[in-house]
């Protein structure tokens, strides 16, 4: 007779159609996600892409059985249990717990706690950067691995910024050129002139007062830069984009708010980031900032 450190565990579903799994056994290392994985039971459709692409980025699935909950890197398709990781990134720097995607993940370095969670530390190397999601070379984002990075997400590039991520030189190569190119007009160097992505990242790992060449509290919003956060009493974070300001919220942008031209505010983002974009820098931003925008303009032609 089998021991029960090898035996298979089937579960008893309390609803029609859950299929029979086999949690990872006690001690098990196994964290990679394979198509064999997903079950299919009776009138539930599962494509191809849901093989490719789940489970989705930030999120811990539970087998249960018998009442417990079994931790596992599985998919089920009915019946489980979705709670998602601390690894949400926000534009004042709040790592949070929550359900919404994003289009950028970011690398701080090993940030786990013995456990594989979130461990509080708010960076293991001076490299910060934002990555796609999907790796060119199909390489797959890994959570719960303690040793290697831990994997945070930001609803778009601005955000990333605003924390002090720059482009990754590896899948993001040609937006970190273009990133460069706007870092050496910001400080007056030749276009011909090297800078290494180190210095850059000696740079923005200052603290906020040493990187500040020009006081941002005494600039109109209006003449700050596309891609700028700003901190407004009420609203919260504001992405500053085609002369409008939208409050962030984690799952996109909220219609925008009415402000003075000459309103002064807290601004969010680091002065080198704000002059990264003062010259030239176009960030990626979410969907919402430009139908919030074309919105705007069709209603202000209207009134024309």
């Amino acid at each position: 007779m089998p021991s029960s450190a090898t035996e298979p565990i089937s579960a008893k579903p309390s609803l029609p159609g859950l299929p029979r799994t086999r949690p990872p056994l006690p001690g098990s290392r196994r964290t990679s996600f394979r198509s064999s994985d997903i079950f299919k039971p009776r009138g539930l459709q599962v494509t191809g892409q849901s093989h490719q692409h789940w489970p989705p980025e930030g999120f811990e699935r539970h087998a249960v059985e018998n009442g417990r909950l079994f931790r596992s890197g599985i998919c089920l398709a009915v019946g489980d249990i979705m709670r998602p990781r601390q690894n949400r990134v926000s534009p004042t720097g709040e790592i949070a717990a929550v359900s919404a995607r994003g289009l950028f993940m970011g690398n701080r370095g090993d940030l786990h706690a013995p456990d594989g969670s979130y461990g509080g530390k708010l960076s293991a190397r001076d490299a910060w950067i934002s990555c796609l999601l999907i790796h060119q070379s199909g390489r797959k984002i890994t959570f719960e691995r303690p040793g290697r990075y831990y994997p945070l997400f930001f609803l778009d590039e601005a955000v990333a910024m605003a924390v002090g991520h720059r482009p990754c030189g590896e899948c993001r190569a040609e937006m970190l050129d273009e990133f460069k190119g706007a870092w050496k007009r910001a400080l007056g160097l030749p276009a011909s002139r090297f800078v290494s992505a180190r210095q850059m990242d000696e740079v923005l790992r200052q603290p906020p007062t040493a990187q500040v060449e020009f006081d941002l509290s005494a600039m109109p919003v209006a003449q700050l830069p596309d891609g700028t956060f700003v901190d407004v009493e009420g609203h919260g974070a504001c992405l500053f984009w085609g002369g409008s300001l939208l409050p962030w919220h984690w799952h996109g942008y909220e219609s925008p708010i009415l402000f003075s031209k000459s309103a002064r505010h807290r601004v969010l983002t680091p002065a080198s980031m704000v002059r990264v974009l003062a010259n030239g820098y176009r960030p990626v931003v979410h969907h919402s900032v430009v139908s919030w925008c074309t919105a705007l303009k069709a209603g202000n032609d209207l009134l024309a």
